[in-house]
């Protein structure tokens, strides 16, 4: 009797499992078919980031811009991932800032990206230099949108000089 019950717990409690690990399989695959699709958006936004400042600089210059954009935001989120990851070994009471921000999600990846800048090697200088870079790509590709649209009757489209 204690064998039949204990195996028909045993069947009940396999089958909950068996839904559950179909529901986060379902869920993964849902979720990496919304990575492919936000990689395809990321790289369409990327090509009009690219067309508008070739517009004003050569091809080889709004490559690199781009591509060291896209390469500064793919550190940034590596350090924060690494930061996440050693989220048990983060100390307590680095930045009073930080810590009263941490109840929200923002204020959480706030302060991982706070503590990780502060472990990293980069310097305050460095920081400020990559905020310029990116500052310039996105006002330079500002400007000429709104140069076209003027230039054009507010048609918003023009012609490559």
């Amino acid at each position: 009797m204690l064998g039949r019950l204990l195996s028909d717990v045993a069947a009940a409690e396999s089958a909950r499992v068996r839904r559950r690990a179909g529901r986060v399989v379902l869920a993964l695959a849902l979720m990496l078919v919304a990575a492919v699709v936000a990689a395809v958006g990321l790289a369409f936004a990327l090509l009009g980031v690219f067309h508008s400042l070739d517009a004003m600089l050569p091809a080889w210059q709004a490559g690199a811009i781009v591509g060291g954009a896209v390469l500064l935001l793919a550190v940034v989120l590596a350090v924060v991932a690494v930061c996440l990851v050693r989220g048990g070994e983060r100390r307590t009471g680095t930045s009073p800032a930080a810590g009263a921000a941490s109840g929200t999600a923002a204020g959480r990846l706030g302060a991982a990206a706070g503590d990780a800048l502060a472990e990293s090697r980069i310097s305050g200088s460095e920081a400020a230099l990559g905020a310029l870079v990116v500052g310039l790509v996105f006002g330079a590709a500002t400007r000429r949108g709104r140069r076209r649209s003027e230039g054009n009757g507010g048609a918003g489209r023009g012609t490559r000089e």
